[in-house]
């Protein structure tokens, strides 16, 4: 059984050593990819919003400035469950 601490977290791996620094490596991969997903996904809504936003202006459409607001409302939610990955200082 090891205990890591990093972030002020505790995690615990019914491995030894070693191996459970890979397999937190591995988790902090497979972090790191989520996260770069979902701000693709972000940014590809905020775009969209974007561009909805300037075409109900354009065109006087108040149906899709609902619609951009509605994204950017989303954007905000998104951005709060977004995964956090840091550095990993073990010892603070």
């Amino acid at each position: 059984c090891t205990w890591i601490i990093r972030d002020k977290t505790l995690s615990v791996f019914r491995l030894p050593c070693s191996q459970a620094r890979q397999e937190q490596e591995a988790q902090d991969i497979s972090a790191q990819h989520r996260c770069d997903a979902q701000q693709k996904e972000i940014d590809r809504i905020a775009q969209s919003a974007k561009q909805l936003a300037i075409w109900g202006k354009v065109y006087d459409n108040e149906s899709l400035s609902r619609k951009a607001k509605q994204m950017e409302k989303q954007i905000v939610r998104l951005k709060d469950e977004q995964v956090d990955v840091t550095e990993g200082n073990q010892w603070t």
